[in-house]
């Protein structure tokens, strides 16, 4: 009965979340989908992937919802609405570029980083509401580290749909580093697991005098899907 009691809540509070907050919703979803395959209590859902094919091959991220659920749940939204497939995203950034100018997209630039940013551009048609609580290092204890996956943003609770890879170590994009003016950092998510060669030949051959490519790498398609298996973590 109170298990009964407890899945009958949860239903209701994803009822509840679907509209206003669907990011959130969608977190909620992934944990009763885990929870009907057979995994282990609330939060059962320890990871899901998303694979990616671009022009130049395919990638695909490990997310990790036990520790960043919101954030998760915000890019499998963007996947399963189609944001990530059929050209209307790409690999648009390359940082830092050959040239020696200072990018205006750039966020103090003085500390210098090495990413490659792909997904929705700053301009583009965003298809969920973007109003999303920043999940930062402290909280999660997710590091950007080397093939770390990371949610890109304006403000605190505002990104855009855009993803970036850690193509070293950025330890000055975890909270209290010093890229981002708040010093709240970047909300990690995943990492890479496949497809380390096409994002090496991406950012090593795609680099060009600014950032902002003027050849993008565009997406082709994208699909999310639960992976229980694994154990890795960072």
């Amino acid at each position: 009965a109170a298990a009964a009691a407890a899945a009958a809540f949860r239903m209701l509070r994803l009822r509840r979340l679907r509209d206003s907050r669907p990011w959130a919703a969608v977190a909620l979803a992934s944990d009763e989908e885990a929870a009907a395959q057979g995994s282990d209590g609330a939060c059962g859902l320890s990871l899901g992937r998303v694979a990616v094919s671009t022009e130049e091959g395919e990638f695909v991220i490990e997310c990790d919802f036990q520790k960043a659920p919101l954030t998760c749940g915000y890019v499998r939204q963007l996947v399963d609405r189609g944001a990530y497939s059929d050209g209307r995203a790409s690999f648009f950034r390359i940082v830092p570029s050959y040239g020696s100018g200072v990018e205006a997209a750039t966020i103090n630039p003085g500390v210098q980083i090495h990413v490659l940013q792909g997904g929705l551009k700053p301009d583009a048609l965003h298809p969920i509401p973007n109003t999303i609580p920043l999940e930062s290092t402290e909280r999660t204890g997710l590091r950007h580290v080397k093939w770390a996956v990371s949610l890109a943003r304006r403000e605190r609770w505002e990104p855009y749909g855009s993803f970036f890879v850690c193509m070293e170590d950025e330890k000055e994009l975890d909270c209290g580093g010093r890229r981002h003016p708040d010093g709240q950092g970047f909300a990690v998510f995943g990492k890479v697991v496949e497809g380390f060669d096409v994002l090496d030949r991406i950012y090593f051959t795609r680099r060009e005098e600014g950032e902002m490519l003027q050849r993008e790498v565009k997406f082709l398609q994208a699909r999310f899907y639960m992976d229980n298996s694994s154990t890795s973590q960072h």
